[in-house]
């Protein structure tokens, strides 16, 4: 099977039609693979190859804002301010990757993330602010990812036109994930306004036990662009 299959067949079951398996038999392995458990995860994890380079980039280049990643979320009519941070707070304590700081200790950068995620939020306000200026604002001053989370969030408000902005730094996401993202905020705030608590449980496993799982796998012998 040529690299190129996979990434033609990304649906689990028309990969598996090419490998002659049952797709059904796929998608239980992670579930049955005694070491898909996030039950031993330290406290602090590596990152993974992808986060290294961002990571040596952003401390390389501490001016830089190009792993900078700007979204804005248009709303229209009466916005509940504090229900909609309410549901950013829910979002971030979901993603742990969004309030996770990478400093940088004797054997080089680590992760930890943060317990509290109302503090990553940080007071959500309507501002009267052009929302690119709020956007020029979040996303066009750099993060120090040592002490950062890679997330700031802010609102524009005009009437009955509301602009959240997120700003997100590379390291803690990228375009497939960032949709998820927006949607699961999209879905809480709708949630939330209807006094329903958000069926939502954590995944087993995350993208910590991905860096884990890489580092464990190292062998000193493959540099990471191979290894991608």
């Amino acid at each position: 099977i040529r690299v190129r299959a996979l990434f033609d067949n990304p649906v689990l079951a028309r990969f598996a039609a090419l490998l002659d398996i049952d797709a059904d038999t796929a998608e239980t392995v992670a579930s049955e693979d005694p070491s898909a458990t996030n039950a031993d995860r330290p406290e602090r994890f590596p990152l993974a190859p992808m986060q290294r380079r961002l990571w040596s980039l952003q401390r390389s280049q501490p001016d830089t804002v190009d792993y900078v990643m700007p979204f804005r979320l248009h709303l229209r009519g009466s916005v509940d301010v504090p229900t909609l941070r309410a549901a950013v707070v829910d979002v971030v304590t979901w993603h742990a990757g969004l309030r996770t700081v990478y400093p940088e200790g004797a054997d080089g950068p680590f992760g930890i993330v943060l317990d509290d995620a109302a503090a990553v939020v940080g007071p959500l306000t309507a501002a009267d602010d052009d929302p690119a200026a709020i956007v020029e604002a979040l996303a066009g001053r750099p993060f120090d990812l040592t002490v950062d989370a890679p997330l700031r969030v802010g609102l524009s408000s005009a009437g009955d036109t509301h602009t959240l902005v997120l700003a997100i730094h590379h390291i803690a996401a990228d375009g497939a994930s960032l949709p998820l993202i927006v949607g699961d905020l999209i879905r809480t705030y709708r949630e939330r306004l209807a006094g329903r608590a958000t069926a939502w449980q954590a995944a087993p496993l995350d993208y910590r036990d991905y860096a884990l799982a890489m580092a464990q796998a190292d062998d000193g012998g493959i540099d990471d662009d191979r290894r991608y």
